[in-house]
């Protein structure tokens, strides 16, 4: 089990609004683009593609607990993502998190067909702090695995912290 140190409530509070400020866009099978917002509710046609499962997420492999890495060094961990889920029921689409304006890209992964358990052990094995996800017809989620990190949050909407 990794253990983190506390982080400042400043780069906390940064790194919550830079999540809930963030495009997740999906690249549909269409060629169209689909993007997640914290609070709100998908696109139909990301609705139509999540269909029969009840939740789909967005999930990264780069920058683990937030620092920054190479583009190589995310390259990389973003193929072993996408290898490691390749062994499970689950169908993937495409993704890019940014914030409009800004020059970070992170790629990503939308994942349909895996269960909460599941997409928080892929999570955790990448190091991810958070992830999106997306309950069929609901609002996307940001899932936080940093429980510490709660005290210091001012915001509570749409954050889900696991334990």
């Amino acid at each position: 089990m990794i253990r983190w140190s506390p982080d400042p409530a400043a780069r906390v509070a940064r790194l919550l609004a830079t999540w809930r400020a963030s495009h997740y866009d999906i690249a549909l099978p269409d060629g169209a683009i689909g993007t997640l917002r914290i609070g709100q509710v998908a696109p139909p046609a990301v609705q139509a593609w999540q269909r029969p499962d009840p939740v789909t997420a967005f999930i990264s492999a780069g920058n683990p607990h937030a620092k920054p890495l190479t583009p190589m060094e995310n390259s990389l961990r973003h193929e072993a993502l996408r290898s490691a889920l390749r062994g499970w029921p689950c169908r993937l689409l495409p993704g890019i998190g940014h914030v409009p304006g800004d020059a970070w890209r992170e790629h990503a992964l939308f994942v349909s067909g895996l269960d909460l358990a599941t997409l928080d052990a892929f999570a955790r094995e990448f190091d991810q702090d958070a992830i999106v996800t997306l309950p069929a017809g609901g609002a996307a989620c940001l899932r936080v695995y940093r429980s510490e990190w709660r005290a210091l949050s001012v915001d509570e909407a749409h954050l889900d912290w696991v334990t």
